[in-house]
């Protein structure tokens, strides 16, 4: 494993280049910040690759069985110790930050949540982590599949919740040629355009609810306006005889 060095340290930003590049307020690049789980190394900005995040997140689980630590109490100067120096420090804090009850937390205790005794893991995040990992591994699953496989993989306690896919995943209805499937769809690398993202997303899966749409909009969507303003410049509504809503591409 290797630690989290840029090649060109130089090329990644700093927080104070990217409060005054970026086209938002402070607060919402603090938050996009968090939500795509960025990192800071030597006072400059990147995100982990996502297999060197998955291989961190998973030697920390699995030191927690070994040690018989609690999730809800990791203590964070013991795990760098047993996984340095194969992980560096940064990622090791970092991961588990990312990943615990903190991870949402106010912009400055988000920062000094990496630097306290103990840190405790978040349920919904570690169920998010291994569905992450199983799609990061394999793209489509189906269905039935997937979900065993998914909730064999979590530790004692933490049960599969169809939210944790929200951002992540889209569950494809069954066709002639196969059954229900689950396939990758991460908001991270949908593109910022949103006439190229929708039509990606339809581009997917022909009908979606607004709810399967929301984790995918949350950054388009300007100050004082709706999403479902947003989706209908894009799709128009179609209610089924059960009442209810879909939306699908504008012909």
């Amino acid at each position: 494993e290797e630690s989290p060095r840029p090649t060109r340290p130089d090329r990644r930003p700093t927080l104070a280049k990217l409060e005054i590049e970026t086209q938002c307020s402070a607060h919402e690049l603090h938050a996009a910040m968090q939500r795509y789980r960025a990192i800071e190394v030597r006072g400059r900005w990147c995100m982990l690759d996502p297999q060197f995040e998955t291989d961190v997140v998973e030697s920390i689980l699995a030191l927690a069985v070994e040690q018989d630590w609690p999730l809800d109490a990791i203590p964070l100067a013991d795990a760098v110790s047993y996984l340095e120096p194969q992980i560096d420090e940064t990622a090791v804090r970092h991961c588990v930050r990312t990943h615990s009850i903190a991870a949402f937390a106010p912009w400055d205790a988000w920062r000094a949540a990496a630097t306290q005794a103990e840190l405790a893991l978040d349920p919904r995040a570690i169920s998010r982590f291994r569905a992450r990992a199983m799609l990061l591994e394999t793209a489509a699953w189906p269905k039935d599949v997937f979900y065993e496989a998914w909730a064999d993989g979590l530790p004692n306690g933490v049960e599969v919740c169809d939210a944790d896919l929200e951002g992540q995943a889209v569950l494809l209805p069954a066709d002639a040629c196969a059954g229900p499937t689950v396939r990758a769809l991460p908001v991270e690398s949908m593109p910022a355009s949103p006439a190229v993202r929708f039509g990606l997303l339809f581009g997917v899966k022909p009908a979606w609810s607004m709810r399967e749409l929301a984790p995918y909009l949350t950054e388009m969507v300007a100050p004082g306006k709706t999403a479902e303003a947003l989706v209908l410049q894009y799709a128009r509504c179609v209610v089924a005889n059960d009442g209810t809503y879909t939306y699908v591409a504008r012909a």
